[in-house]
């Protein structure tokens, strides 16, 4: 997986981390970069995240800014540095992993010294082509209701489906999504649908999100499409 970094930025990850582990703290590569390597794609970003504190963080390296207002981020020369959001005291990455959206996006990956720390099965349900809400699907789907959106988009971008337990939470909880009440902010919405737009089958995307029923609370127009004949002369649905 080390080889897969981006190359742009792998003398300078690489530089971070093994900074961090000179000084004593933990240093993996998380998130989408991981999910991207194990998938031989090269990662758009990459993000570390470290048990060590943004003041520290801060005073080891000399190009440093923090941004992020929920948890602390350090750029370093403009790669993003996290640190820990559960705090040092329980079992990291593990604390951290877990309050991540999906089991794919829940792992880490130390590059100096090749472990891959995958406490909730990412790389298996990867490999079987399963979006699953890390932990508890109702309380992350409850923390930030896009991701329901975003667990239609992440199917659809591995060809894949949502596990049994995804599906019956967010058909639950689709009434969240509720333009009329701004509970998800359209702006969002709108990134998501671009992000999928992107993908190689976007089609499986919209379908994800009509058997969910959210396609017909953020475009029921197109919802209402689905399943309606073309006519004689199309071989598919207006849909």
């Amino acid at each position: 997986m080390g080889s897969l970094i981006l190359s742009k930025n792998k003398t300078l990850v690489l530089g971070i981390i093994t900074t961090l582990h000179q000084s004593g703290h933990k240093a993996y590569i998380t998130g989408g970069a991981v999910r991207d390597m194990l998938l031989n794609q090269q990662p758009e970003d990459v993000d570390i995240l470290t048990d060590a504190s943004a003041r520290t963080v801060a005073a080891l390296f000399a190009k440093t800014r923090q941004v992020g207002k929920s948890f602390p981020v350090c750029l370093v020369n403009g790669v993003e540095v996290a640190s820990c959001r559960a705090g040092r005291a329980g079992d990291f990455p593990g604390d951290d992993l877990g309050m991540r959206d999906f089991t794919i996006n829940s792992m880490a990956w130390d590059p100096v010294s090749e472990t891959l720390v995958d406490p909730f099965g990412g790389k298996g349900d990867l490999a079987n082509k399963i979006i699953r809400f890390t932990r508890d699907p109702g309380e992350r789907i409850l923390e930030d209701p896009l991701r329901m959106i975003r667990a239609c988009r992440f199917a659809a971008h591995i060809s894949g489906t949502l596990a049994p337990s995804s599906l019956k939470a967010v058909l639950t909880h689709a009434p969240l999504i509720d333009l009329a009440h701004g509970n998800v902010a359209r702006e969002r919405i709108q990134m998501e649908l671009i992000k999928a737009m992107a993908l190689e089958k976007p089609s499986q995307f919209f379908v994800s999100l009509h058997e969910t029923g959210i396609l017909a609370r953020i475009l029921p127009c197109l919802d209402r499409c689905f399943g309606l004949d073309g006519g004689p002369h199309h071989g598919e649905t207006v849909f």
